[in-house]
């Protein structure tokens, strides 16, 4: 199968027999790399359970993505399910039919003031829904539906505050998950605008 994106915990691959659907797989190991250049391997099954105190990583993240489907359809994936194994899941594809990139992969500063509005609203239409995404830069696709039109897809959803920060006691408040959200967003977005 052909890899067409890759994450700190998912691979990406496209089926075999179907072009417009593709199969996401938790990887086998996570790799931490600490000072002194230490590097240290767990299973990922093992990570996520003791990270985000998730059992099945798959059932969980599809929970997500059905809830986030209802409420920005036209963001998200139109087809996923739930396989043995992963997800199988619509491929996000450009207007010409190109596999869309993710934002680490795009440095045309140009687009990024719209599509940050784009993102800022659909971030906010989740929280409306209590659904607070964390993880925005490696989370998010851009599709370019029309020539030089952009819009966000969300692909992927694993950092809830409460299953990723539940330390952070202060974010209960809503305001206070909004701020953190925000703030993620700006540095991202300063991070991808610097580029060029």
């Amino acid at each position: 199968m052909k890899k067409i994106w890759e994450w700190s915990y998912r691979e990406v691959f496209l089926h075999d027999t179907n072009p417009d659907l593709c199969i996401k797989k938790l990887k086998k190991k996570r790799v931490k790399t600490y000072p002194l250049w230490v590097k240290i391997s767990i299973n990922q099954k093992i990570y996520t359970l003791l990270k985000f105190g998730i059992r099945d990583f798959n059932k969980y993240e599809y929970k997500q993505i059905k809830k986030a489907q209802k409420i920005i359809p036209e963001n998200m994936p139109k087809h996923i399910e739930l396989i043995n194994g992963g997800l199988l899941q619509s491929v996000i594809k450009d207007y010409n039919w190109e596999v869309s990139k993710n934002m680490q992969s795009i440095s045309q500063w140009k687009i990024w003031k719209i599509f940050f509005e784009k993102l800022q609203k659909i971030i906010n239409d989740l929280m409306d829904n209590n659904i607070d995404l964390m993880d925005i830069r490696n989370n998010v696709i851009i599709q370019e539906y029309k020539k030089w039109e952009y819009k966000p897809m969300l692909f992927d959803f694993k950092r809830i505050w409460w299953k990723t920060y539940w330390w952070q006691f202060w974010l209960i408040l809503k305001q206070q998950r909004k701020n953190k959200i925000y703030r993620r967003m700006k540095k991202v977005r300063n991070s991808l605008c610097s580029v060029n």
